[in-house]
C-alpha cells in the first residue's frame, strides 16, 4: 500500500489560431493574466504544523504560509507553487519540483499534493485555480475541496473530494491580511461558479478558452508519474 494524494490539473482544450491546442501562455495573453497558479488553504487540522518562525498554526491557515513551515521553505507569495527559488543559505526542505515553472506543461497547469503525517491526523483542504494579474491582484476561476486521514499504519488516505467549492470572502480577507494580495473580480460575472467561465468565441476567429472541467484524479503515490513534486512536508 502507498500514501494517497491528489493529482490533476487545469487544462486548456480549445485550439488557437493555428488549430493547435492553445498553451497556458496563449490563454494568459488573451485574458490579460500574468500567470496562473493554485491557492490552497487548510480549513481543518487536528495536528497543525508550525510556521517558519516555529509558531504553531491554527486552521484555517494558508498552505504554504508566508516563507513556509518550520521544516519546509516557501516564498512570500500566497500561491501553492513557489515562484522563486530559496536563497543559497536555506537549510529547510525544498526541491525544484515546488517551482511553478515545473508545473507548466504546455496546455496544463499541474496540481499535486501527497501529504503525510502521524497516525490519526485528519486534514481538510480547499484548493482554487488562481489568475494572478502581476500587480498583487488576482481572480479565482474555480475550486475543489478534499480531505485526508492518516491511518494507524501511518498511510494517508483521501477520504473526501468535492469539485463544487466556493472561494469565500474569508479566504480573500486572509490572503489580503497575510500577504497583501487583493481579490479582483475581472474574469467572471459570478466567482461562486465552480468551473472556469468559458470565454465567448467570436466567429470565425478561434481563441483559446479554459477547460470547463478540472481533471482531478485520486491516485496512489506510487502511481505518480513525476516524483519531483511529491509533497510530504507533514512528515
Amino acid at each position: 500500500m502507498n500514501n494517497e494524494g491528489l493529482t490533476g490539473g487545469f487544462e486548456v482544450t480549445q485550439p488557437n489560431n493555428n488549430d493547435k491546442t492553445a498553451t497556458l501562455e496563449e490563454l494568459e495573453t488573451f485574458l490579460g493574466v500574468d500567470h496562473f497558479n493554485w491557492f490552497q488553504i487548510i480549513t481543518s487540522d487536528n495536528n497543525p504544523l508550525s510556521d517558519a518562525n516555529g509558531n504553531l498554526l491554527a486552521a484555517p491557515y494558508i498552505d504554504f504560509p508566508k516563507n513556509g513551515y518550520s521544516t519546509h521553505w516557501s516564498d512570500d507569495i500566497p500561491w501553492h507553487w513557489d515562484e522563486v527559488s530559496p536563497p543559497p543559505t536555506n537549510t529547510r526542505d525544498w526541491g525544484s519540483g515546488f517551482l511553478l515553472s515545473t508545473s507548466y506543461e504546455g496546455s496544463t497547469l499541474v496540481f499535486e499534493d501527497f501529504p503525510s503525517d502521524s497516525a490519526g491526523t485528519k486534514v481538510d483542504f480547499a484548493t482554487f485555480l488562481v489568475a494572478d494579474f502581476g500587480d498583487k491582484t488576482y481572480d479565482i476561476l474555480g475550486g475543489f475541496s478534499w480531505s485526508v486521514e492518516v491511518g494507524s499504519n501511518e498511510l494517508t488516505e483521501v477520504t473526501y473530494l468535492n469539485t463544487a467549492t466556493i472561494f469565500s470572502d474569508a479566504f480573500a480577507q486572509q490572503i489580503q491580511r497575510e500577504f497583501g494580495y487583493t481579490f479582483a473580480d475581472r474574469l467572471s460575472e459570478n466567482n461562486s461558479v465552480v468551473q472556469p467561465t468559458p470565454i465567448p468565441t467570436p466567429s470565425p476567429e478561434k481563441i483559446p478558452e479554459p477547460s470547463t472541467v478540472f481533471a482531478l484524479l485520486l491516485t496512489s503515490l506510487a502511481a505518480c508519474s513525476d516524483a519531483r513534486r511529491q509533497k510530504q512536508i507533514r512528515a
